[in-house]
């Protein structure tokens, strides 16, 4: 995912005579760039995930900033992020319509503010389509059939075997799972293969974002699309325009999804 969005960053800046100087960090031990202590940047494009307090650092430096694929609720700073609880919305949607009554979460929500508004919008579609069938049981139902925590670092890590026990302790395993991202959905299809547990025959998945391994496992996976060169692209434009107006309003550019229907859903008669 991030590599397209980097790729895109630096087609764009070159396409407009920017140089593009890239640093890894780790969001934990955070080190500000000597490209940026030294001023010797123009402005810099975050992608992904950043601790606000981490971003008051490079503010003080009073270089422009843009944010890719995440915003901040605390810092007033120009982000390019994807229309996440839209997303959701449509995957539970879509879901609800396939005659699904078993809908789960799978997703660690305390991780990105990303994670949270895919959440949201599995929340509200199922508020909107099965609001009235649950009534005020609606947040008891998403507890009994959701795995909300204790995956990220295991899915990061690869760790197949936290994952499986995740899956193993929780005791009422939905129909579907509408997971946080492609990676998240990957790591939970293996678990449950593991466990000798079929996709889609036994539980169904979704993702979000629409990696290049979501088309090449199998099952292949049904996920929404991001288009994630427009966000690299949009991310630039927008530095670009902060570098020559220093005053101008702080802005949030949302980029579209789409659905994309694969084989990890269960076709129900």
């Amino acid at each position: 995912f991030y590599g397209k969005v980097l790729y895109a960053v630096v087609e764009e800046a070159k396409k407009n005579g920017y140089d593009t100087l890239m640093n890894f960090f780790d969001d934990g031990q955070f080190e500000i760039p000597k490209t940026i202590a030294e001023y010797r940047v123009a402005g810099v494009i975050v992608i992904g995930k950043i601790g606000d307090c981490n971003i008051q650092q490079i503010s003080q430096y009073s270089i422009p900033i843009v944010l890719a694929d995440h915003a901040s609720l605390t810092k007033n700073i120009d982000s390019v992020i994807t229309d996440n609880k839209l997303g959701s919305y449509v995957l539970a949607r879509y879901l609800i319509e396939k005659g699904f009554q078993k809908i789960g979460f799978y997703g660690e929500l305390g991780y990105s503010l990303s994670i949270k508004e895919r959440f949201w919008g599995y929340r509200e579609a199922l508020f909107d389509f099965m609001g009235s069938a649950l009534g005020d049981r609606l947040d008891l139902y998403i507890q009994e059939y959701s795995i909300l925590d204790g995956m990220e670092e295991a899915i990061l890590s690869n760790n197949n075997n936290k994952i499986v026990s995740l899956v193993k302790e929780h005791k009422s395993l939905p129909e579907v799972f509408v997971c946080s991202n492609d990676k998240a959905a990957i790591s939970l299809m293996m678990a449950l293969q593991t466990l000798k547990i079929e996709v889609p025959g036994e539980i169904s998945l979704v993702g979000f974002d629409n990696i290049t391994m979501s088309e090449k496992i199998r099952p292949r996976l049904t996920t929404v699309n991001v288009n994630k060169e427009l966000m690299g692209k949009r991310a630039v434009q927008r530095l670009i325009y902060k570098i020559s107006h220093k005053k101008c309003q702080t802005e949030s550019t949302v980029i579209s999804v789409e659905l994309i229907e694969r084989d990890s859903v269960l076709k129900k008669t």
